[in-house]
């Protein structure tokens, strides 16, 4: 997740947090723009193991109501999907490798018998 922000004031942060779907918190982090002036480009990342993201929870905080930040950004946000069913050349190579199976067999049984 990539954030940009332009603080006009002397302090602002962002917070952001993972869930998984029993409404744990799995991820979380925060990026404090301090000082005000131009702000910046900050990378915030998280990897998890399984497909147990369920929700992200972003909330940007700033001290000043009179002046608040003038530009946030979100930017590049990816999920993987795992593959649940065998895609289609999955499939034929397992159905083409049960016929040959069934064939070597069937073989097997006529050469034994005569």
């Amino acid at each position: 997740m990539d954030i940009l922000f332009q603080s006009l004031d002397c302090c602002s942060f962002t917070n952001f947090q993972v869930f998984d779907g029993s409404n744990n918190a799995i991820a979380g982090g925060s990026v404090n723009a301090v000082g005000g002036g131009a702000g910046g480009a900050f990378f915030l990342g998280f990897t998890s193991g399984s497909a147990n993201i369920a929700r992200i929870v972003i909330t940007e905080f700033d001290e000043n109501d009179a002046n608040p930040d003038s530009n946030i950004g979100y930017d590049t946000f990816r999920f993987g999907a795992i593959n649940a069913v065998p895609e289609p050349a999955s499939w034929a190579l397992m159905v083409a490798g049960f016929g040959l199976a069934g064939a070597a067999t069937r073989r097997r049984r006529v050469l034994a018998t005569a």
